[in-house]
């Protein structure tokens, strides 16, 4: 509970900081290879309707690794529904060493990684209200959860 605080914290300071019209926030959880959730806040800019733009900060769970991150979503809508998603970021994490060959007792069951979070996706609103919309999108690309369909709302 801590390190959602934290991270809601430095979120809401990063998008009062680069936010040039008001803020939204984003939720959704992300099913997939592995499983998880993003929150995030955005930030607008009138000059550019067809674009949105998120900070997300999310994290993913299963039995063989556990990671979160951070990462920047740029929407650009096609039309009143449909928009390509664009994201990059890093993840952090631990996985599972997956051995060939017998290990040795000295090893340790879990490595740390770092790495990219490069992805390209679709998105669809099926609700569009004054305060809420809700969404169903789906992402692929380099990062460790390789591929993900994204169900959530942002208000």
């Amino acid at each position: 509970m801590k390190k959602i605080i934290i991270i809601t914290l430095i979120l809401t300071t990063i998008s009062i900081l680069f936010c040039r019209d008001a803020s939204s926030f984003k939720t959704s959880l992300n099913l997939g290879l592995v499983n998880g959730a993003t929150v995030g806040f955005g930030l607008h800019d009138k000059t550019h309707p067809n674009l949105e733009s998120y900070i997300n900060a999310y994290y993913f769970n299963s039995k063989f690794v556990a990671f979160g991150g951070v990462n920047y979503e740029v929407r650009n809508y096609k039309s009143d529904k449909f928009y390509l998603i664009y994201t990059g970021g890093i993840d952090f994490g631990k996985n599972e060493i997956i051995y060939f060959s017998h290990p040795d007792d000295d090893d340790p069951k879990y490595a740390n990684f770092l790495m990219p979070h490069l992805t390209f996706g679709l998105g669809y609103q099926f609700y569009k209200g004054k305060t809420i919309t809700a969404f169903v999108e789906w992402d692929i690309g380099f990062k460790f959860s390789v591929t993900n369909i994204n169900i959530g709302v942002s208000f």
